[in-house]
């Protein structure tokens, strides 16, 4: 079996690394990565500049680009044949509710989902360097359950472990995304010759009390797992533009007629 594994926040993190070792107990892994840190950059693709990737040790390798670059580039030039199944994380941090529509964590399983792989996204609400012999069982017990039951190739899945240190985790909960609110903040700062630049983005402030959401699950002390559809649009809510409905060569023939 062979798993690839990327990730957002580089190479060279923690995360990726309990990933690695977690990934190795279900088959042989290799490892795209971005050479640094690619948080909240989505799905983006590189199209205006090149590319350079460089092996930093065996089945590693380090890409000037982003997940989604990774995905493509392994997919495409580093593997020789084509993986089984992506994992992409374990990210700094949770990625739950509106906060996959950012994540380049979530945005490279998105990608691999596209090219019909089954992904993982996994998340954790820490810094899993400092946790790293207590996450791994956990991160062996979702990646285990992923490869023995993978989603359809329309779904890619989102999981995220709570912190061991703020909650008892208890187990697995399936859930859909929550709502997660952040103070909306642009922070004024001058740097050492004085002159202003602007640092976007706000602490937490709150998340919506939804039963059976992602954000519930792990602040009750269980792992979520979610699906995320990758047609993003809603075919239950057609009916409410219905009056956009217009037929442009319906309307030139009857001018005609007048004419």
């Amino acid at each position: 079996m062979r798993i690839m594994c990327t990730n957002d926040d580089g190479i060279l993190a923690s995360g990726l690394a309990i990933m690695e070792s977690a990934a190795k107990r279900f088959g042989d892994v290799i490892t795209v990565a971005p050479d640094r840190e690619r948080s909240a950059i989505s799905h983006a693709l590189t199209l205006n500049e090149p590319l350079r990737v460089h092996e930093v040790s065996p089945d590693r390798f380090a890409l000037t680009g982003t997940p989604t670059d990774c995905v493509w580039v392994g997919l495409n030039h580093v593997l020789s044949e084509k993986p089984d199944f992506i994992l992409s994380g374990i990210n700094h941090g949770p990625n739950l509710g509106s906060d996959i529509l950012y994540s380049g964590t979530v945005g490279a399983a998105i990608e691999a989902s596209l090219h019909g792989i089954p992904a993982l996204a996994l998340s954790f609400m820490g810094d899993p360097g400092e946790y790293g012999e207590r996450i791994l069982p956990l991160a062996e017990e979702l990646i285990g359950r992923f490869i023995e039951n993978p989603p359809e190739a329309r779904f890619a899945l989102n999981a995220n472990i709570p912190n061991p240190d703020e909650v008892v985790i208890q187990g697995i909960r399936p859930t859909f995304l929550g709502a997660r609110y952040y103070s909306q903040e642009v922070v004024e700062r001058h740097d050492p010759r004085g002159r202003p630049y602007l640092w976007v983005g706000g602490s937490q402030v709150e998340h919506a009390t939804i039963e059976g959401s992602d954000c519930d699950a792990v602040l009750d002390g269980y792992m979520s797992v979610s699906t995320i559809n990758l047609n993003i649009s809603d075919p239950t809510s057609v009916e409410s533009i219905a009056h956009w409905k217009q037929d442009f060569v319906s309307q030139s023939s009857d001018k005609e007629q007048q004419l």
